[in-house]
């Protein structure tokens, strides 16, 4: 599963059709009778499908379709399944779907050039119904789980958010003068102490001065506490 950085807003699965059980699934292949036979059997299962007929229509159709699975012949000219499997992850997208590769091949060492392209499953040739459903009910479970943690580390983001507000509040709220927002007593102790110590170590000088307001109480006592916190708020 794909860990999710701030590089990944845009990446979304698409969770409204992941959510409403349906997936888009990109066929390709370069024969035609082949494409439909699968375009047939990917729609009864109930998936949304797009065909590409090489490697490259099959790049344009990934940013522009946005699969969720991408179901994909190894041999075709120009770019076989494992080059596109390899461009395909190269893009912005590519880390998120989830590639089936279709092979005659059955050899181990095939199937590991397989994986290490980036493909995450595949299906013997010649094509099984009953596999070629498992595969896509597979890919399915594993998409969601995707999306689910993707939710929630969305909504984690959105509390660590709401926290580093809230504890910003709470630092404001405890440092500073709620009518004047100037630094209160408290901060004004913490920030004598940095200074002192920083005298201490390296003789830095520093100066306090002591703001006085002459008359004020006549202020209070002519015009109200309310004028008076008026008066102090705008000096």
């Amino acid at each position: 599963i794909p860990t999710v950085d701030d590089d990944d807003d845009d990446l979304e699965l698409d969770l409204a059709s992941t959510v409403s059980m349906v997936l888009r699934v990109l066929i390709v292949d370069d024969a035609e009778s082949q494409r439909r036979v699968l375009l047939k059997q990917v729609e009864t299962f109930g998936f949304e499908t797009a065909t590409a007929a090489d490697g490259a229509e099959a790049l344009a159709l990934i940013e522009s379709f946005r699969p969720h699975i991408v179901l994909s012949d190894w041999l075709m000219p120009h770019m076989d399944g494992i080059e596109l499997c390899r461009a395909a992850r190269q893009g912005p997208r590519g880390r998120l779907l989830y590639f089936i590769l279709l092979t005659a091949f059955s050899d181990d060492e095939r199937l590991l050039e397989a994986f290490d392209a980036g493909a995450d499953d595949f299906l013997p040739k010649p094509l099984n119904v009953r596999k070629l459903q498992a595969r896509l009910r597979a890919a399915k479970r594993i998409i969601n789980l995707q999306t689910e943690l993707r939710r929630k580390i969305e909504t984690l983001r959105e509390l660590n958010a709401a926290l580093t507000e809230a504890n910003k509040r709470l630092f404001d709220v405890a440092h500073h003068d709620t009518l004047t927002g100037l630094p209160n007593r408290r901060q004004i102790i913490e920030r004598l102490q940095q200074e002192w110590s920083a005298f201490q170590r390296r003789q830095t000088p520093f100066a306090v001065a002591l703001l006085d307001l002459d008359y004020f109480k006549r202020v209070n006592d002519e015009r109200g506490h309310d004028v008076g916190d008026e008066v102090l708020a705008r000096l």
